[in-house]
């Protein structure tokens, strides 16, 4: 999978930060006289976005395909990770002779802007101080991040593409394509998103923030310039996005066993009640686990 030669330069290998420089990636750099208008009422300049490219940009340039990551994503769609070492996030799908076929479409993925693998984001380095930005990186949103990859396709000299693609987050960045540039784009392919997150996804989220910011190693989010890393923070809040992800399939599953039992039962009163005291049951696990969740945000984060 080639990359193409467009007017964007490569990163140094030898750069001692991933979030400045990052490794194995295009690099496309706005100065002041390009600022990104930010929701939050700022302006972000100079910054940069970080972006891979796989495939070749046809003449007319009208086979360009844009990929966008989820939250813990980035860039190295189809190609090993600089720092992991770990094949693509999405090598299933991308690459040649496969359905986002390399061999037929430009493929872009670019870091999206608050990020940590090249574009800036709060572990960039702030021109005015010298340090990394942290806490004092304004507020970004899903429509500034697309706004963000449309400056990118105007740097490329790319007016419209033939498809935007991605999941979770990513499929909310897809969504925001379709309505911020509905002209800009051919097709839209949103998967496993949706338009707005529930109260109950929120409040996980703060669950994940508040493990992150109860490790001693948060330093008030100060923790790239002490030199420490909130990792058993950062991993009891993967926990209950692990957890949460199970209590809604296990949460399923018995609501499917209810359905066939109910289908397949002799006994019409038989299979309702059956039914009723499976369906009681898994609403009861549901319960419970959500419970054991915010019982474990209590006990262990404190640790």
């Amino acid at each position: 999978m080639g990359e193409a030669n467009l007017t964007s330069t490569h990163a140094a290998v030898n750069s001692p930060r991933e979030a400045d420089q990052p490794h194995e990636s295009l690099v496309a750099h706005f100065g002041a006289d390009k600022p990104l208008k930010l929701d939050a009422g700022v302006e972000l300049a100079p910054f940069q976005i970080a972006y891979k490219t796989y495939g070749e940009l046809n003449v007319a340039r009208s086979n360009a395909v844009l990929i966008c990551h989820a939250l813990t994503g980035d860039q190295h769609v189809a190609s090993e990770h600089p720092v992991t070492k770990k094949s693509g996030w999405w090598e299933t799908m991308v690459g040649p002779g496969k359905p986002i076929d390399t061999e037929r479409y430009f493929v872009i993925c670019p870091n999206v802007v608050g990020a940590c693998m090249g574009t800036t984001g709060p572990s960039s380095t702030d021109p005015k101080t010298g340090n990394p930005w942290g806490l004092d990186f304004p507020v970004i949103t899903i429509r500034d991040m697309v706004r963000a990859q449309a400056m990118l396709l105007d740097h490329l000299g790319i007016d419209s593409l033939f498809a935007v693609a991605g999941g979770s987050m990513g499929g909310m960045q897809v969504l925001q394509w379709a309505v911020s540039y509905p002209q800009r784009v051919f097709c839209a392919l949103p998967i496993a998103c949706a338009t707005r997150h529930s109260a109950q996804n929120i409040a996980f989220h703060e669950v994940g923030r508040q493990a992150i910011m109860a490790d001693p190693e948060w330093r008030g989010g100060r923790y790239l310039l002490e030199d420490t890393n909130p990792r058993r923070g950062l991993a009891v809040a993967r926990m209950g996005a692990v957890y949460l992800v199970a209590a809604v399939a296990l949460g399923a599953i018995f609501l499917w066993q209810a359905w066939r039992l109910w289908r397949r039962s002799a006994s019409e009163e038989a299979s309702t009640a059956g039914a009723i005291g499976l369906y009681k049951y898994s609403i009861s696990y549901l319960s419970l686990l959500f419970l054991a969740v915010a019982v474990d945000a209590l006990v262990v984060v404190p640790l």
